[in-house]
């Protein structure tokens, strides 16, 4: 599967696209019911030089956000998160519906194995990638690095706060 990244890209690792005097790495947050998925991408972002933390539901990713500091941005010990979008007790949708519902603008990746045009949309009007599994780690790498460059005054956060209704 194509990464949608110009051949002059291929071979660059996320630290190539950090801009100058900007720290590489971050935390990252990573749940997927699928122990072997969740492992995979967990090694492919900490090779790339991040700190990962993972969980193995939506049920303990929100634990985990609700411990943190939700008037922090990003969440207290969290630069990015991302999560499967169907796992048991709770979907990575509906973390990212309540994540949204306290203004909390963490930067948030959808992974799915159903991708659907309405999920799609949904989520790009929050700003959050959706990677359709199967997925090359390289397309998973450079999204990290883009969604780590993100800000609060982004439209993710602007969104967050518009009162903007979830289906």
């Amino acid at each position: 599967m194509g990464s949608g990244f110009d051949d002059e890209d291929a071979g660059r690792s996320h630290r190539d696209t950090i801009p100058e005097g900007r720290a590489p790495g971050g935390r990252i947050l990573v749940a997927d019911d699928d122990d072997a998925m969740r492992t995979m991408v967990a090694a492919a972002l900490t090779h790339e030089g991040y700190v990962v933390s993972e969980v193995d539901s939506g049920v303990e990713l929100m634990r985990v956000i609700e411990s943190s500091t939700l008037d922090a941005w990003p969440l207290d010990g969290v630069d990015l998160i991302v999560s499967d979008l169907r796992m048991p007790g709770m979907t990575g949708l509906d973390v990212l519906h309540k994540l949204h519902a306290t203004h909390a603008a963490t930067p948030f990746i959808l992974m799915t194995a159903f991708a659907d045009p309405e999920l799609i949309a949904l989520a790009q009007r929050f700003g959050v990638p959706v990677l359709s599994k199967p997925f090359d780690l390289e397309t998973l790498t450079k999204t990290a690095a883009a969604m780590l460059l993100v800000n609060p005054s982004s439209d993710v956060a602007r969104d967050s706060r518009s009162g903007f209704k979830w289906p």
